[in-house]
């Protein structure tokens, strides 16, 4: 399974169930049974995802090694493994390797800068991607996505914190950045993402840590927007991905689960 290239995953494999036995009077020597079956769903899933996680381990690339753990813990891979790839990420960082090219505190210290933020008129032109053309963002209508720009909603949503609540966002995420352990601003495709030093991207973790840092009022801001999506579209917020795009070259590509 080419799973670095994205490939499709096997949907058959083989199992074997193995029994080991005891001598008995009769034979008087032990009794190896194996018998071979189909891999069930599960199994076959596990398998393919400790053999990606295996293979992740022998190269230096943190990202990738991190998103395969955490896809492990979700398929169920044994924890005898899973602890090994962490002991492995634990290397990596020792050694830098858990800092994004390009997201290290000074780069983003001298490009965050509200100064340097370009603005367009808001367009409802949808203009076909050139680069593929089976890239999913030329389709019409998605089967279950909707997308919705609505234009000063932050403003709005923090009109509590002045009438440039933007401004303010931007320059509370951009300094709480620099504060957090560095690692917490990461690549992801074409831009990057702001989240707990774990990467997990909940509410409710990207919340806690900006409180230890004593970025309350980053915090506050993050919950009030929260608030104003729960109340808009009638759900409950339980993740949020915090995007930093620090100059023209970054881009977003599709979204997709985070869990």
């Amino acid at each position: 399974w080419d799973w670095r290239n994205h490939s499709n995953k096997p949907t058959e494999g083989w199992a074997a169930d193995v029994e080991v036995k005891g001598a008995h009077h009769a034979d008087k020597a032990p009794v190896l049974r194996v018998q071979v079956r189909a891999a069930t769903e599960v199994e076959l899933k596990r398998f393919l995802q400790s053999r990606a996680m295996r293979e992740a381990e022998a190269d230096s690339d943190y990202d990738t090694l991190h998103a395969q753990v955490t896809k492990s813990k979700l398929a169920g891979v044994e924890l005898a493994e899973i602890d090994r790839a962490e002991e492995r990420l634990k290397e990596l960082r020792k050694m830098g390797r858990h800092v994004s090219e390009g997201a290290d505190k000074e780069t983003l210290k001298s490009l965050m800068t509200w100064g340097a933020v370009t603005r367009t008129l808001a367009s409802r032109v949808n203009k076909p991607c050139i680069a593929d053309a089976e890239c999913p963002c030329n389709e019409e209508h998605n089967c279950g996505e909707v997308l919705e720009i609505v234009s000063n909603s932050v403003q709005e949503g923090l009109s509590d914190f002045g009438p440039e609540g933007d401004r303010l966002l931007f320059d509370e995420l951009a300094g709480a950045a620099l504060a957090v352990d560095e690692g917490s601003v990461w690549r992801a495709g074409g831009k990057y993402i702001f989240s707990a030093f774990d990467r997990n991207q909940s509410v409710n973790s990207l919340v806690r840590m900006l409180k230890k840092y004593g970025r309350n009022q980053a915090a506050q801001m993050i919950l009030k927007l929260v608030k104003l999506s729960e109340a808009r579209y009638t759900g409950f917020v339980t993740s949020i991905q915090v995007n930093f795009h620090p100059h023209g070259g970054t881009y977003h590509q599709q979204h997709r689960d985070i869990y």
